[in-house]
C-alpha cells in the first residue's frame, strides 16, 4: 500500500500539502495514540505459537499464509506483534477492521512471551473500496470516500516506522528494517 498515493488520489486539492514522511509519521502517531488512549480497537483473529525447534522464518511463513488468506477474503488488514519466550515465537493476530491500516500493541502477545520489537502484517486488497469508520479513524480517510485499492506486495511509508514483515500474495514474505532494506524471506 502506498498511503500517500491514496491520499493524493482521493482528497481534494488544498493549498497546504504534507510531505510523505510527515504523513507517514502522522499515521504512525495516530496508531500509537489510538492504543494509548483506547480509541483504536482491535479484534483478535487467532493466536499461534511456533512448534519446538521451528525456525522463525518457517513460523512466520506459516502464520503469514493464514493472515493473507484472511485478508484476501475480508479485504482488511491483519497484524501481529512478533513475540518470543527465548525458545519459541508467538503472535496474537488482530485486525482493526480497516482496509488500509492495522494498529499494533506491543503488549498484545501470547502469555509468557515478550515483543521482539518486530511486527507482521498484511495489506487489504488491491481492489476499489469505500472507506469505513476504521479507515477514517486510523488513516484519516473520510468515511464513504472511494479508494482505488492498495499495493499488497510492497511496504508503505507507514510500514517503515518499525521493523517488520509483510505477508504478500503467493506465499511471499517480505522483511524491512528501514527504507531501502526490503528483502524476501526464504524458507
Amino acid at each position: 500500500m502506498n498511503l500517500n498515493d491514496h491520499i493524493r488520489s482521493t482528497t481534494p486539492k488544498t493549498p497546504r500539502r504534507v510531505s510523505g514522511v510527515k504523513a507517514a509519521a502522522l499515521v504512525w502517531l495516530v496508531f500509537v495514540l489510538g492504543f494509548a488512549t483506547g480509541r483504536a480497537s482491535a479484534d483478535t483473529l487467532f493466536e499461534a505459537t511456533s512448534q519446538p525447534g521451528e525456525a522463525k522464518a518457517a513460523f512466520l511463513h506459516r502464520v503469514g499464509a493464514q493472515m493473507r488468506a484472511w485478508s484476501d477474503d475480508s479485504r482488511h488488514e491483519a497484524c501481529a506483534v512478533i513475540a518470543s519466550d527465548g525458545e519459541r515465537f508467538g503472535v496474537v493476530v488482530t485486525t482493526s477492521g480497516s482496509h488500509v491500516a492495522c494498529a499494533n500493541n506491543h503488549r498484545t502477545v501470547p502469555a509468557g512471551m515478550t515483543s521482539t520489537g518486530e511486527t507482521i502484517h498484511t495489506h487489504g486488497a488491491n481492489l476499489r473500496f469505500k472507506a469505513n469508520k476504521a479507515d477514517a479513524k486510523l488513516a484519516g480517510y473520510r468515511e464513504g470516500w472511494p479508494v482505488s485499492g492498495q499495493k499488497v506486495a510492497d511496504f508503505s511509508l507507514t510500514d517503515y516506522a518499525e521493523p517488520g514483515y509483510l505477508a504478500a500474495p503467493g506465499g511471499v514474505l517480505l522483511y524491512q528494517n528501514g527504507k531501502g532494506t526490503q528483502r524476501e524471506v526464504a524458507l
